[in-house]
């Protein structure tokens, strides 16, 4: 295990690492965390318990601390809840939810279109047609402006880089 992490880390990967174990060990976490691995969990674990470490590192990662990010009118958890929209909670089907966490994990950035791809579907074997996110993009933002008290539709384009989810007031600041 300490030789992958190692590996990992020289090779410049910045993803999360979570080590699962079978035993607790104090002196071999200690050394997992120090050699770069963000967490240790020992089992028995429970389904919930895991789902609450790995949002609470990718968050960390993004820079959030808190379990949600205020933008302008609208407030996006990252525990899986809805967003909130001018005091009202706007229902996002799972693919728009996976899209949206995304920008919001990385509010006020510019992101690129095969970056949120990348991170909705991975590697998986089902891949969808190019402009999937480009579709999700176009109902999210009809959601949200219809929820929004301004009419804002959060989620700019910037073109030939991406999208960003910003407030009104950063709309035009690209980053």
């Amino acid at each position: 295990m300490r030789q992958h992490i190692r590996a990992l880390r020289s090779a410049g990967c910045e993803n999360p690492i979570i080590v699962f174990r079978d035993f607790r060990n104090a002196q071999d976490t200690s050394e997992l965390l120090n050699l770069g691995a963000d967490d240790v969990i020992v089992s028995p674990i429970r389904g919930t318990e895991v789902l609450s470490r790995t949002n609470s590192i990718i968050r960390r990662f993004h820079g959030h601390a808190a379990d949600s990010v205020v933008v302008g009118e609208l407030t996006a958890f990252f525990d899986g809840r809805d967003p909130i929209v001018s005091g009202s909670r706007i229902k996002l089907s799972k693919r728009e939810h996976s899209v949206f966490q995304h920008l919001a994990l990385n509010s006020n950035k510019v992101i690129s279109k095969d970056a949120i791809y990348d991170a909705v579907y991975g590697a998986s074997i089902d891949q969808p047609f190019d402009k999937v996110i480009d579709v999700y993009i176009c109902k999210l933002r009809k959601k949200i402006a219809m929820a929004a008290d301004s009419g804002w539709q959060y989620i700019e384009t910037v073109h030939g880089r991406g999208y960003k989810l910003s407030s009104p007031e950063q709309m035009s600041q690209v980053i």
